[in-house]
């Protein structure tokens, strides 16, 4: 029987020179209710055989929006690591809340600039993470009979709908 690799994924960098490479991806959750949190994780590796330098994240929050707290403090909205050194890596944790005005279905797309002097030149690029805001919206309601007679048993009706789009938790 021949394995099968459809989900296979491999990535080989065959690069003696001496730069800086940097892999930066960006994960925020899929999903947030309004007055909720994000939290914007960046993780960032050198490849390369030389230090990055000058390493800067430079953020854009969607509008609806705030700012919260960070692993690193910002200036404005740039986020300055310095020096990665080659095979190094790190993390960056970002925390935004979301207003609780801002519409479910909304898409909340989040941009991060970086940039980086590789030994040779500046390098740059984006990347992104889209949250959506979601909201469950639950109604109960309880019946009974309107009239008993003393010592009859009372039989209660508890109804509860989910007319949000999103699944309502505990």
């Amino acid at each position: 029987d021949v394995p099968s690799w459809d989900n296979a994924t491999a990535t080989t960098i065959l690069d003696n020179s001496p730069e800086a490479i940097m892999v930066v991806e960006k994960w925020a959750e899929p999903t947030v209710n309004p007055g909720g949190f994000i939290m914007y994780i960046i993780n960032y590796t050198n490849l390369g055989l030389g230090d990055a330098s000058l390493f800067t994240i430079t953020e854009a929050y969607p509008p609806g929006t705030v700012y919260e707290n960070s692993s690193v403090i910002p200036v404005g909205l740039v986020y300055t690591i310095g020096i990665v050194p080659a095979g190094a890596s790190g993390t960056l944790f970002i925390n935004v809340s979301v207003g609780v005005g801002v519409v479910p279905g909304t898409v909340l797309m989040n941009e991060a600039d970086y940039d980086y002097w590789d030994g040779a030149a500046n390098q740059a690029g984006t990347v992104f993470a889209n949250t959506t805001v979601v909201n469950p919206l639950v109604t109960i309601t309880k019946t009974a009979p309107g009239f008993v007679y003393s010592g009859q048993v009372i039989t209660y009706t508890i109804s509860y709908e989910n007319t949000g789009n999103d699944t309502a938790y505990n």
